[in-house]
């Protein structure tokens, strides 16, 4: 029969045999929208040490704009996060 997918349910290369719904994307999306919103509210990201614990805890990493600009002018593609790790963050 019918086998609906749960939001959350289904990841793009795993080895879920349905497809999620416009509904389940839907819900899945405004699932982040609310974790987003939940997280400004566990930090206040207008403090700065805040915004950088928030950073932390995302797991984020921050691109100066030259570096962007420096990638352009040479012609060279946006690396992946992985290929990128290599380059110094500071945090």
């Amino acid at each position: 029969g019918d086998s609906q997918v749960e939001a959350g349910d289904w990841i793009p290369g795993t080895e879920a045999t349905t497809r999620p719904t416009r509904h389940d994307v839907a819900s899945q999306v405004r699932k982040a929208i609310s974790n987003a919103a939940d997280a400004e509210a566990r930090y206040n990201l207008k403090d700065p040490r805040a915004f950088a614990q928030f950073l932390r805890d995302s797991d984020v990493r921050l691109v100066r704009a030259k570096y962007l600009a420096d990638l352009v002018l040479s012609k060279r593609p946006l690396p992946r996060r992985q290929e990128a790790e290599s380059e110094t963050f500071t945090c």
